[in-house]
């Protein structure tokens, strides 16, 4: 089964290595991600949930607040607790996670950038749309252009290239193109939330929205819950027009969603075994 968890491990063992020489947690760190992965892989969110939280204090507890392993597990944290629809608690987990990176590797750095996004969409989730904007705009531009160096300098390694080199690039530019794809789809829902459900705007940000898709589901599975969160964010827009009496922009809106869902749709069906094959 594939993993639910959005970092990838190059991500994750860096973040806890970073404390490797100062009796750190590296490998509670990721024996605590590897539980979490399994209890996803099961549909148990909320076990998971707890385990993170569990370990995220015994961490705190037993190394101090600083402790990079604990940046992964925040991350995790906020992606399951907004999953979830607990928007205040993700808010939270993102901000922590998003501080701890900037502090290890400074703001704007390749490796900040997925937690900026990641804090930009809980930001834009918990109403903060003046917030989340800037943060998605200028994170997504940069993403875009590691994406683009990244993908060149893979195709350039020579072919005596060590495994592991080519192995951390492909990971490095898996978390790039996950977080550019979350940065260019919440973009254009945060401007359609801006613009208070404006047609215009609805029709205007249609393509930010399926670029997005597109993006994530390049490394992502239709079925992965980074794809199903977005699907759902987008249908608040949709019943918030609604409870605002705003008619036209709720047709608009719910004719715009199932174009999204039938975007998402059509690579599930794409992946599915044929009945020809055993």
């Amino acid at each position: 089964m594939p993993s639910m968890l959005v970092t990838s491990k190059a991500v994750q063992a860096g973040a806890a290595a970073a404390v490797t020489g100062f009796g750190d947690g590296t490998a509670a760190a990721e024996e605590l991600l590897f539980t979490v992965d399994q209890l996803m892989g099961d549909g148990d969110c909320e076990s998971a949930v707890a385990a993170l939280e569990a370990g995220a204090h015994r961490l705190t507890t037993r190394f101090g607040p600083d402790t990079p392993g604990l940046l992964p597990i925040y991350g995790q944290l906020a992606l399951l607790k907004f999953v979830e629809g607990k928007y205040e608690g993700a808010l939270h987990a993102a901000q922590r996670c998003y501080a701890a990176a900037v502090q290890r590797e400074g703001e704007g750095s390749r490796g900040t950038l997925p937690h900026a996004v990641r804090y930009g969409v809980m930001l834009l989730a918990s109403g903060d749309t003046a917030g989340a904007l800037p943060l998605l705009h200028s994170s997504g531009c940069q993403l875009e252009l590691h994406v683009r160096q990244l993908e060149a300098a893979a195709a350039a390694l020579p072919s005596r290239a060590e495994l592991g080199q080519l192995q951390g690039m492909m990971e490095e530019l898996f978390d790039c193109a996950v977080a550019l794809g979350e940065a260019t789809f919440y973009h254009s829902l945060g401007r359609i939330a801006r613009s208070n459900h404006s047609k215009e705007a609805i029709l205007r940000e249609e393509g930010g929205l399926l670029d997005g898709l597109e993006t994530l589901k390049h490394s992502l599975e239709a079925n992965h819950i980074i794809l199903v969160a977005a699907l759902r964010e987008h249908s608040r827009l949709v019943s918030r027009a609604l409870e605002r009496g705003q008619k036209l922009s709720h047709i608009e809106l719910a004719l715009q969603h199932k174009r999204l869902h039938d975007n998402v749709r059509a690579a599930v069906m794409f992946d599915l075994p044929s009945d020809d094959e055993d």
